[in-house]
């Protein structure tokens, strides 16, 4: 049975087990309890860890799209259907990585969202997040995905901090955590070489303990 994540009414968590479980989790010498499978239920997205299989034409297109990968690492290489779906398999063997997919209420894989790497000793996690479909720009996707991962992160990994980071200039992604209730806590200038101008890194974090962000 689906599990509620207080204290977002919107949003649940349902845990699959996948052919290499211990014990439901995934086999993690430092004792992280992360779940095998998991799948995130918003208002309207269906967050669900990536197979390669679900590497698409359309999914590798958003990565060579130079107005999507603005402001992605992957804009210095050209990536292919074979680097995608390795990079998607690489995250599924890892004990401290989830990559979600974002789809919508009618299937369509919209974005990607990721938590890694989980340090279960200091109980923190990293978060990036792409929405790769650009008729999904604009609609407040990223911070829907971003908040119901954040609880997923909270009540069921049971983590205390995330973190997160973005070009100074990506304003869309600023705006999605802030709504999610990240707060941005420093600036390292002049981080990123950008359409022939230095950016900044905007640092930002959200506690277990804070209030959830407008939206959730």
């Amino acid at each position: 049975m689906p599990s509620r994540l207080a204290p977002c009414s919107s949003s649940r968590t349902t845990i699959f087990a996948r052919s290499n479980t211990i014990c439901g989790t995934r086999s993690c010498r430092s004792g992280c309890s992360m779940p095998m499978q998991s799948i995130i239920e918003t208002a309207r997205l269906r967050l669900r860890e990536l197979e390669p299989d679900d590497v698409t034409d359309a999914y590798v297109s958003w990565l060579n799209d130079p107005e999507i990968n603005r402001f992605l690492e992957s804009r210095f290489a050209e990536n292919t259907m074979d680097d995608v779906r390795r990079f998607v398999g690489q995250c599924r063997g890892r004990e401290d990585t989830q990559l979600f997919g974002l789809f919508a209420e009618d299937g369509q894989h919209i974005g990607n969202i990721k938590i890694g790497p989980i340090s279960t000793h200091h109980k923190r996690g990293e978060i990036g997040i792409l929405i790769g479909e650009k008729s999904a720009w604009g609609k407040g996707f990223g911070r829907e995905a971003i908040a119901g991962l954040a609880n997923y992160a909270f009540q069921d990994l049971k983590l205390a901090k995330l973190t997160a980071g973005c070009y100074a200039r990506n304003v869309g992604s600023r705006k999605a955590f802030r709504q999610a209730g990240f707060e941005e806590k420093a600036i390292r200038p002049a981080h990123f070489w950008c359409d022939d101008h230095w950016d900044d890194l905007v640092l930002m974090d959200r506690f277990a303990s804070q209030s959830t962000g407008s939206g959730e």
